[in-house]
């Protein structure tokens, strides 16, 4: 007697990019809020005077699969100019990160580092924290990944 399989080499296809679509939404929505709280953190700072408020406007973030941006947090502030040299200086870095998955946080005016060397957290803070943060966010992920499993 033959045993006949319930499935095809199809459905197993099928099945294995469902998980990997899985995988892939579970490690960019941890990217994403991790992105989302280093910003709030570096933005809600009062260590500086942010006269123009270009600085706080260029913080911002993107978070890269595969080589390609799949979310990017807005550049937002009173500082036009802040915005688009940030939205333009995040563009600029990405493209170097071809393989796997990256987070991306800049403060994007040329002087932050300037204001940082002079005692003030620019992003500091929100660096100390992103790093932190990264080993219990990946925990987090593999817990997601086993449920994933069963």
């Amino acid at each position: 007697m033959a045993i006949k399989a319930g499935f095809t080499r199809q459905d197993i296809a099928n099945r294995l990019n469902q998980f990997h679509d899985n995988v892939e939404k579970t490690i960019i929505s941890h990217l994403i809020l991790l992105g989302e709280k280093s910003v709030n953190l570096a933005k809600n700072l009062n260590t500086y005077k942010d006269r123009t408020g270009n600085l706080r406007a260029s913080i911002g973030y993107i978070v890269i699969a595969r080589g390609k941006i799949v979310h990017t947090f807005n550049f937002k502030g009173k500082g036009q100019e802040g915005q688009s040299i940030g939205e333009a200086y995040i563009r600029k870095i990405s493209g170097g990160y071809t393989n796997g998955y990256a987070l991306i946080v800049v403060a994007g005016m040329q002087y932050a580092a300037a204001v940082e060397a002079k005692g003030y957290d620019v992003l500091t803070s929100a660096e100390i924290f992103a790093e932190k943060e990264l080993p219990r966010l990946m925990i987090e992920i593999k817990k997601a990944l086993n449920k994933m499993k069963k």
